[in-house]
């Protein structure tokens, strides 16, 4: 398994790897080819390859104060607890520090084994929080 950077002929399968219930939008709708591409960029758009296959992706976005939300993070059913998931975050993070990222905020549903994965990565469980969204049209 390699980490590397997401491209453009990767976005297709991306897009199909996020479609899972914990990313459908308060609306109802995931997020389209369209999104993903605008967020391509070397060290916060990410991809686990084995062979030629994508077996895992995460994308985050720099903010000011010199952080980062990380927005997605999936991998394949059948390649789950296997560490790509680990690798992906470990690779993240290390883009992250070389690129002077002090501090890094994500989002979860609740769900045990996630609590437990960033957990086990020292990430720290914030206050609950409820989703609202609005599409403007």
């Amino acid at each position: 398994m390699k980490i590397i950077s997401a491209n453009k002929k990767d976005i297709k399968e991306i897009t199909k790897l996020f479609k899972i219930p914990e990313f459908k939008l308060a609306y109802g709708r995931y997020m389209d080819e369209t999104f993903y591409k605008i967020y391509l960029n070397k060290n916060y758009f990410l991809v686990a390859e084995e062979g030629k296959e994508i077996i895992g992706a995460m994308m985050g976005e720099e903010i000011k104060g010199k952080g980062v939300i990380m927005w997605y993070l999936a991998t394949k059913k059948q390649y789950r607890k296997k560490g790509v998931a680990t690798s992906l975050l470990k690779e993240f993070e290390r883009r992250c520090k070389k690129k002077g990222i002090r501090w890094i905020m994500g989002h979860s549903i609740i769900k045990k084994d996630l609590i437990k994965f960033y957990e086990k990565n020292r990430y720290k469980r914030g206050v609950n929080c409820i989703e609202y969204a609005k599409e403007l049209k």
